[in-house]
């Protein structure tokens, strides 16, 4: 079954090195090297908490997750054996999940996102409730062998993904500013503050983008499609997550000049 919040880490596995010649290594070399968790979010369009069951349903939980695969012919004691060697690694100082994912799992690491009510439902999401920002699991059986889950920071209130569509009104000193766009900072607010009064006294939005909006290249009505968190600039997004379906926002000011959000669904 697919699970929600779904992103795939990629990197250079180490296939070829044996898993018992591998930890060998890994232990007698000291730390392995640790991979980027988080890569910065990018332009627009361009641990403390412990064991918890408690709290707003609607709250997002996010950790990461590999498998542990079953050999073929492999019984299942032999299996956990190897998880539970893999859980001793990553309880070491230092250690990386991605790259112990890419050298000892079935392939790359993948984080999962999902509210605590989602958890609550899977054996897993109640195994992550359990663990301290960082922790690793016990290895959980699953029919493609056993998992392993670290538990991550819990994300920002909000759904883990929405779809929304704005206008954007530029001046001269927004980034990528199309030639001929001459107004000043101060006349661009002011005329997307003209934006927001007339959508809100029931314009019609495509047609309002078609004859306010600035933005190069833009889709029918601004429209930006489904996306996650980070996708982005942080100013845009903490506005945008937080509109109900339909809600228009007030004037939002990014790099790129003035926004004017609506939520989609």
């Amino acid at each position: 079954m697919a699970l929600p919040g779904r992103v795939r880490y990629t990197g250079r596995g180490m296939r070829s090195v044996s898993l018992l010649t591998g930890l060998f290594l890994l232990f007698a070399c000291g730390k392995p090297p640790r991979a980027a968790e988080d890569d910065a979010p990018p332009l627009h369009l361009a641990g403390t908490q412990g064991a918890e069951d408690a709290g707003d349903e609607r709250e997002n939980v996010e950790y990461l997750r590999m498998v542990v695969p079953r050999g073929e012919g492999e019984d299942d004691e032999s299996v956990r054996a190897r998880a539970e060697t893999v859980v001793g690694l990553l309880r070491q100082p230092g250690t990386s999940f991605l790259e112990t994912a890419q050298s000892y799992g079935a392939g790359d690491a993948n984080r999962v996102r999902m509210t605590r009510a989602e958890a609550r439902a899977s054996a897993i999401g109640q195994a992550v409730l359990q663990l301290r920002v960082g922790q690793p699991s016990a290895p959980l059986a699953t029919e493609a062998g056993f998992v392993i889950v670290q538990r991550r920071p819990n994300p920002p209130p909000g759904p883990p993904s929405i779809e929304a569509r704005h206008i954007l009104v530029m001046h001269a000193e927004s980034a990528r500013v199309p030639e001929g766009i001459t107004r000043t900072r101060d006349e661009a607010r002011t005329r997307a503050e003209e934006v927001v009064v007339l959508l809100r006294d029931g314009a019609e939005w495509v047609a309002t983008h078609r004859e306010y909006s600035d933005e190069p290249g833009a889709a029918e009505g601004g429209s930006l499609g489904r996306f996650e968190r980070g996708a982005m600039v942080p100013a845009f997004e903490n506005v945008a997550f937080l509109l109900a379906p339909d809600e228009i926002s007030d004037v939002v000011e990014t790099p790129f000049g003035f926004h004017i959000i609506q939520r989609v669904r």
